[in-house]
């Protein structure tokens, strides 16, 4: 009886690191089918800024963590402390849409015609498998979770100081995201 509870104990949590994988490639996806345009600007910025989204990505997180940890510790502050470690999960779990689209662009190269839904699909069950790897699979997922973390607050920060320019003297703001209406 105690090799047969092992067996259950090892299938209980490939079963739940199964259901994890497969709710962030659906995050990624859903991110990436409710909002186009933010998903195309956190591409490019993990794609063309790769050093600077990590660099982004260790500094917000390590922030976001400490902070995270005082309120915790705060009995009348551990809601919120709770409130921004969902915060903070959900910017990594979208971090890593980029991750998979960059994946399955790799891997569907010779077909063009595939949709981005679908690259990003067949990109993430490719990572989420890669990142099973004993060691140098976790190594891989840590460093997407960095790159992509800073390419969430990138294009969060570029979508703020965009809304922020789109901004006119009476206060209305301009129908488009990066253009300022005039008069």
């Amino acid at each position: 009886m105690n090799g047969v509870g092992f067996f259950l104990g090892v299938v209980a949590v490939l079963s739940a690191l199964l259901a994890v994988k497969i709710g962030f490639i659906g995050m990624a996806l859903w991110y990436h089918l409710a909002y186009p345009d933010a998903s195309k600007r956190m591409l490019v910025n993990y794609t063309e800024r790769p050093r600077r989204c990590v660099l982004v990505g260790v500094l917000n997180l390590a922030v976001g963590i400490f902070i995270m940890l005082i309120l915790l510790n705060a009995p009348p502050l551990r809601l919120l402390g709770v409130l921004i470690f969902v915060c903070l999960v959900s910017i990594a779990v979208i971090g890593y849409g980029p991750a998979y689209r960059v994946m399955g662009a790799r891997l569907a190269s010779e077909d063009e015609s595939k949709p981005d839904w679908k690259v990003l699909l067949i990109g993430g069950v490719a990572s989420e498998a890669a990142f099973l790897a004993p060691f140098a699979g976790q190594l891989l997922s840590f460093v997407t979770l960095l790159r992509g973390f800073g390419a969430v607050v990138l294009t969060m920060l570029a979508r703020s100081k965009a809304h922020d320019a789109a901004v006119n003297d009476s206060g209305a703001v301009a129908e488009s995201n990066s253009t300022v209406r005039s008069g």
